[in-house]
């Protein structure tokens, strides 16, 4: 019996290993499915293209899978942009994500509420070149990928928590170049609407 049960057993470690370790989240096409954190799918427009994933070290102190999705002109250069974040603090330290420094308002993606804030960045990618960040980290891989991250970006950062705990962050960054024959009040005043006309989260 012993032996049989242990013969069970190890027969039933394969799948519980797999059930373990089956990703959280996957992309198809031009959507993102995530199982937890939040559970949600994310669809984006057409002209928006999925550029890839990683998993990266935010300074020792907490842990994030970044997708980005990029609508860019030819010679590669970014347009427009989606960087979604899925990011929790690691287990050993007791933070916790706290927007009362920011002056935010409420946007509404489909059925996910989030609080934004509306920037206008001169070389947005290369603002925080500190190793481990999670910015320099966005720049390396778009730069890998052979995206060229010039200009001067008017962005809306959304976030999202979860659950309760507030040690998990759902961060939505949409992005445009500002282009020459638009003033920075115009685009900030339109940026909340052209980033919830191209996703949706059903």
């Amino acid at each position: 019996m012993r032996l049989r049960g242990l013969t069970i057993a190890a027969l039933l470690l394969p799948a519980a290993l797999s059930a373990q370790t089956a990703p959280l989240r996957r992309v198809s096409g031009d959507t993102l499915l995530s199982k937890a954190d939040p559970a949600a799918t994310f669809v984006f427009a057409a002209s928006f293209q999925y550029a890839g994933w990683q998993t990266i070290d935010i300074l020792k102190i907490a842990g994030a899978e970044q997708y980005f999705f990029i609508d860019a002109a030819p010679d590669h250069a970014i347009r427009r942009f989606y960087w979604v974040q899925f990011e929790h603090f690691d287990p050993d330290n007791t933070y916790t994500y706290n927007y009362s420094g920011i002056t935010q308002h409420p946007v509404q993606l489909g059925r996910l509420s989030f609080l934004g804030d509306v920037r206008v960045s001169p070389d947005y990618f290369t603002m925080d070149e500190r190793p481990g960040s999670d910015s320099k980290a966005a720049e390396d891989f778009l730069r890998a990928k052979g995206f060229k991250l010039d200009g001067t970006f008017v962005t809306l950062r959304l976030f999202h928590l979860p659950d309760a705990t507030k040690r998990r962050e759902l961060m939505v960054i949409y992005g445009e170049v500002l282009s020459g024959d638009a003033s920075e009040d115009q685009m900030t005043s339109t940026i909340t609407a052209h980033a919830q006309a191209n996703i949706a989260v059903p």
